[in-house]
């Protein structure tokens, strides 16, 4: 499992940016480290109590998975906003599609550690690896996909009884071609049960108006490296994985606002960069955020230890309309390390970063950029600065910040 030191500034909507590109992912951030303190904020959002300077963090195997990559939109939209205020895109429908998509987290989960088990554990668990799948296709009764999903746990069940009888007769070639057939069985299972369920999802609220970067995209080759910068837009406009490839995720949110436009690019393109390294420019390896997020939300940071110092600190905000938590901690002594925590490479220590805001009430229409800057943290604090003055009237109020790096 990957690691991560924590640094100052940091949230775990900060580091769930930084690693997933969903600040709204912090949960299986949450999930990966069992041992630490959480709370649940009025719209759903869990997080940790505190984060402390240079502890180290666990981060989830799933943000790094195919798996997380072939999410589509609307369970970006389900989650609910990392400021711990602004409710899921999706309301009341959030939770059954949430919930959806953990029964089949589970099952891919499930078959994963099934490949890996000897013959006997593995024939021990076949029938409860089906029993999940048909579990998550179970609200899609007369979906074709999970039709599919039905009859391929059906096959595994029946094959199962001819794995019991290789094993008992010591047949060890038979046994290896049972549970390989097996494996291919629930694998086809679980691809047309993630069909169904994406199928079966509510559609993500949308506007009426269609923002014209999306529309020029839907009249051009968006498969061409020529366009690659017009697909880049239209990214950035409808809130989605900026990175410039026009693959299925980016082609499903183009033509559900217009119908017509072309489908996703197959077979990729060979000048696509690879996966997670985004094709626009000045973007570099950092794909900004998959769907647009309010200001995160920020949690106390406190000092890792050499010792208790004689104050304790007490934060606290109250659960209501705009602001939330309640963190009370030790402050300690800076431990003092021989050894660099962080080292980043030498190739990525000079670059320049831009924030740009787009307005969630406007389809992600970009209001404004500001920058660039000579590190993170200077456009982080710009954009809390500009958070800050919403009070005042700024013309950024309400609106969501995105960022890139080069």
């Amino acid at each position: 499992m990957r690691q991560y030191t924590v640094r100052p500034g940091d949230s775990p909507a900060t580091i769930a940016a930084e690693h997933a590109g969903c600040p709204r992912c912090a949960k299986d951030l949450v999930r990966a480290n069992p041992h630490k303190p959480t709370v649940v904020h009025p719209n759903g959002y869990e997080t940790f109590v505190e984060l402390v300077e240079n502890e180290t963090l666990n981060l989830p195997d799933k943000w790094f998975s195919a798996e997380f990559e072939a999410l589509p939109p609307v369970y970006f939209a389900a989650l609910p906003a990392a400021d711990g205020v602004t409710p899921s895109r999706l309301g009341d429908l959030a939770g059954g599609v949430l919930g959806d998509f953990a029964t089949l987290e589970n099952a891919a989960a499930q078959l994963g550690s099934l490949a890996s088990m000897g013959d006997a554990d593995f024939a021990a668990n076949v029938d409860a690896v089906a029993a999940t799948l048909d579990q998550a296709v179970s609200d899609a009764i007369s979906s074709q996909e999970a039709g599919i999903t039905r009859a391929a746990t059906a096959l595994a069940r029946r094959l199962h009884v001819d794995l019991v009888s290789a094993l008992a007769a010591g047949d060890s070639a038979s046994g290896f071609k049972v549970r390989t057939d097996i494996l291919r069985a629930l694998s086809e299972g679980l691809s047309a049960a993630r069909r169904a369920l994406e199928a079966k999802q509510p559609p993500i609220p949308v506007s009426t108006t269609t923002p014209a970067t999306v529309t020029q995209v839907a009249a051009i080759d968006p498969c061409s490296a020529v366009n690659v910068t017009a697909v880049c837009a239209a990214q950035a406009a409808l809130g989605i994985t900026v990175d410039g490839k026009y693959g299925d995720g980016t082609a499903a949110a183009v033509r559900a606002r217009i119908p017509g436009a072309p489908v996703g690019c197959s077979p990729r393109p060979s000048w696509w960069a690879p996966t997670n390294v985004s094709n626009c420019p000045g973007a570099g390896s950092i794909v900004p955020v998959k769907p647009p997020q309010p200001a995160d939300l920020q949690l106390p940071i406190a000092k890792k230890s050499g010792g208790i110092s004689m104050g304790m600190i007490a934060g606290m905000a109250a659960l209501g309309a705009g602001t939330v938590g309640l963190a009370i901690y030790l402050t300690k002594k800076p431990k003092v390390s021989a050894v660099p925590q962080r080292t980043k490479p030498k190739s990525r220590r000079k670059f320049k970063s831009e924030a740009w805001y787009v307005d969630r009430e406007k389809d992600g229409e970009v209001v404004g950029v500001i920058g660039p800057f000579d590190t993170k943290d200077a456009a982080h604090s710009a954009v809390r600065k500009k958070k800050n003055w919403a009070s005042y009237g700024d013309p950024y109020q309400g609106m969501d910040a995105h960022y890139s790096w080069s």
